[in-house]
């Protein structure tokens, strides 16, 4: 079930972007951030040792060599060599598309099988039957959107200093058809 999150795509706005009224509190104790510039680079993006993606690279995790080159390679391209799960950059790692960085486990597998009714909160959708005939199909998602819990501006935190992250199917972003994108919470 698709609660408490939404992407939404308009592309029929040609006039230039104005500021808009936030809107009010609920009685729900919702919160408003204030507003905050955004700017937008290009750069590297690395599936970490974790990402089924980096199986596709076809290196092998255990060959230690082998891992410190990658890691030189991500921290030339990237800055930081590609986050363990446990660990925490200083700065907050907001992007659009590429690879995640993982906090807990890849969540291509995940989000297939929540998109076809499966429930994984306790684990147990990952047992059923149907979720090996899914198991293909988790291949087909994609990044959309990572979102960091950030100190600075606007001052939000996501669980335990976690990261929201937003999938979409690859047929569903060339489509446009946001309304598809599913959202995960990890955190540390």
């Amino acid at each position: 079930m698709r609660e408490g999150f939404r992407v939404i795509y308009d592309d029929s706005a040609t006039a230039e972007l104005a500021r808009a009224s936030a809107p009010r509190k609920k009685a729900t104790g919702q919160e408003s951030y204030p507003v905050c510039a955004l700017t937008f680079s290009g750069s590297w993006s690395l599936p970490s040792s974790e990402d089924t993606a980096f199986e596709g690279l076809g290196l092998d995790g255990n060959d230690a060599e082998l891992m410190l080159g990658y890691e030189r390679l991500a921290t030339a391209l990237l800055g930081h060599a590609p986050t363990p799960s446990d660990a925490r950059l200083e700065q907050p790692l907001h992007h659009l598309l590429g690879y995640p960085e993982i906090i807990q486990s890849d969540m291509k597998l995940e989000v297939q099988l929540v998109t076809h009714g499966l429930y994984v909160g306790d684990g147990s959708g990952f047992r059923v039957a149907r979720a090996a005939e899914l198991r293909a199909g988790a291949r087909e998602w994609t990044l959309l959107l990572q979102i960091d819990s950030d100190d600075g501006c606007p001052g939000w935190m996501w669980g335990d200093v976690g990261r929201l992250y937003f999938w979409i199917r690859r047929q569903d972003l060339a489509a446009r058809r946001f309304s598809n994108a599913w959202m995960i919470l990890q955190c540390y």
